[in-house]
């Protein structure tokens, strides 16, 4: 605030919640112009005015009026989402741009970004003696095809660090696009001796005394999150179970090269035991084979079913050839269906030639 108040006009009204009377500041590059008792609702008020007014060489490098928002609105963001149990309201031209009421970060979220954000969010903590990680990260499909939607808060103070979003960007690693940005917004809580905030005039870029520690926990934190939440591709050995019994037995029974048979297997030879998949039960690669080429054997009873289907075709094909001109559908009354291994039915369909 002493930065801001050395180069714009800057009016301040406060009051304590156990005050009768607040009190107003004006300030005009770092000169107090007043300062005395004033009516005011509980809190704190401040509108900066004329930013640069007396140094224009800085005055030249700002942006047009909307980036410049932008930039206010990012930096009033950071200040709510560490604050949500503080009611904020951001008045622009006039105009209120945001309401916040006071609330948990996920109602702040909510707030922020709107209503849809509530059902995407996973929350996530984890807990150590060396540091603490809470917060939320987003969900697969709530993801955007530009950055901007990433926070990182370390003792509750905003922080860019492209170190860790890549341990979050990881876990999602099968889930999103490479060119795809999720939403998070995690507090770092940790010792004040173990980072060091003077890297950069903003304070924003901040050194951590064991990066690679925070780095594996928030890239741990994010892939617990998102199989607890039944987002991370999970293998159902039921499922598989029952979807072999719908299918060709004869396929399905003679494949105990898989790893659910032959886990199901152990289990009832066992009564219920846990085998390894590596138990010695399993069968050999060789004998893996031997199971594939049984699979491709063909038995005297489909050897004749396949002569005879063979035969069946080069009738309908004839028949095609001679009925090929005619106005009449096609149809051989002669011709028989066929079952072939008790499962499938061949059969002759009306064919309208055109």
């Amino acid at each position: 605030m002493a930065s801001i108040a050395a180069v714009a006009h800057v009016e301040m009204k406060t009051r304590l919640h156990h005050k009768d009377v607040g009190s107003i500041l004006i300030i005009e590059g770092s000169k107090v112009i007043l300062q005395e008792p004033t009516s005011h609702n509980q809190g704190t008020s401040i509108a900066v005015k004329n930013l640069f007014y007396n140094v224009p060489a800085r005055r030249n490098f700002l942006k047009s009026n909307q980036i410049e928002l932008k930039h206010v609105i990012d930096e009033f963001i950071h200040v709510c989402l560490a604050n949500p149990t503080i009611f904020f309201s951001l008045h622009h031209n006039g105009l209120e741009i945001y309401h916040l009421k006071a609330g948990n970060i996920r109602q702040r979220i909510v707030q922020i970004f709107g209503k849809n954000y509530n059902e995407k969010l996973v929350p996530i903590e984890e807990l150590t003696d060396y540091v603490s990680v809470r917060g939320f990260i987003a969900k697969p499909d709530l993801t955007k095809k530009t950055r901007g939607e990433q926070f990182f808060f370390v003792n509750n103070r905003f922080i860019k660090s492209a170190f860790l979003n890549h341990a979050i960007t990881k876990a999602y690693d099968g889930l999103i696009s490479d060119k795809s940005y999720p939403f998070y917004c995690l507090f770092i809580d940790i010792q004040p001796n173990a980072i060091d905030i003077n890297v950069h005039p903003t304070k924003q870029e901040i050194k951590f005394e064991d990066e690679k520690s925070i780095y594996q926990l928030l890239h741990a934190a994010a892939k617990h999150g998102l199989s607890q939440y039944s987002i991370m591709p999970t293998i159902d050995f039921e499922h598989e179970k029952e979807f072999g019994n719908l299918v060709d037995n004869r396929i399905y029974t003679e494949q105990p090269f898989t790893v659910v048979q032959s886990k199901m297997n152990a289990n009832e030879k066992t009564k219920g035991s846990y085998h390894s998949p590596f138990d010695k039960d399993i069968p050999t690669h060789e004998q893996n084979f031997e199971q594939w080429k049984k699979l491709y054997d063909i038995d005297e009873e489909t050897e004749e079913q396949i002569v005879t289907i063979r035969s069946k075709m080069d009738q309908i094909e004839a028949l095609e050839n001679e009925n090929l001109f005619s106005s009449h559908p096609f149809k051989d009354e002669r011709f028989e269906p066929v079952q072939l291994h008790q499962r499938y039915i061949l059969t002759q369909l009306k064919v309208v030639l055109f």
